[in-house]
């Protein structure tokens, strides 16, 4: 895909109006929603359209941005010496972000607790969290995983850890519902091998 003058990416404005700390406080809110990360987002928004109020704390910058503050995370992550999921972002000493570099296997029994990601067991996983408002959608690689309905009854079928108290077909409704909101598009038959199934009549996309 190639882009020329006549493109355009519209940021509306408005479209992340911040509330100062001190108007926060002395206003009374339906809903408090920590975190202005998708999950976040999706559930204020719905919220929002339901009739609430609803006010968001977020700890990173969350003000309106135009593409050239946006096209700025690039330029940082091209500068970095170091490049992770985080290079992008300034550094934010109030909200401070684990860094890949922070992600490291711990003897069984003694987790690190001197920062926000603690990992314990034999494996870690580079799996950080962006304190900057849209949280990991600013870094999430365009990945969007379900769990395959045996993950669901791992005691049962392979006797290891917990069976979860729900089934894959009643969270597959909001599978979708997440995934409509995220632009997430996939081939519906190329995933049935791995025993994800959708509703029937569902168009393949």
């Amino acid at each position: 895909m190639s882009y020329d003058d006549t493109d355009q990416v519209i940021f509306p404005a408005g479209a992340a109006t911040q509330t100062s700390a001190a108007e926060a406080a002395q206003g009374e809110w339906d809903a408090v929603v920590v975190g202005g990360g998708m999950a976040g987002c999706i559930i204020a928004e719905q919220l929002g359209q339901a009739g609430y109020k609803v006010v968001i704390l977020e700890a990173g910058p969350g003000k309106d941005m135009d593409l050239a503050e946006y096209e700025s995370y690039l330029s940082r992550f091209y500068g970095a010496v170091v490049k992770d999921n985080q290079s992008p972002y300034p550094f934010n000493p109030n909200a401070r972000m684990p860094r890949s570099t922070d992600t490291m296997p711990v003897n069984p029994g003694t987790p690190r607790d001197d920062f926000y990601l603690v990992q314990e067991g034999k494996y870690c996983t580079d799996t950080t969290f962006t304190r900057v408002l849209g949280g990991t959608s600013m870094h999430w690689e365009g990945k969007a995983l379900r769990m395959l309905p045996e993950d669901f009854d791992l005691r049962t079928k392979y006797g290891q850890g917990l069976n979860w108290p729900l089934s894959y077909d009643d969270l597959e409704p909001y599978y979708r519902k997440a995934e409509a909101e995220l632009g997430v598009a996939a081939e519906v038959e190329d995933q049935a091998y791995l025993g994800m199934h959708f509703p029937k009549g569902l168009a393949t996309r």
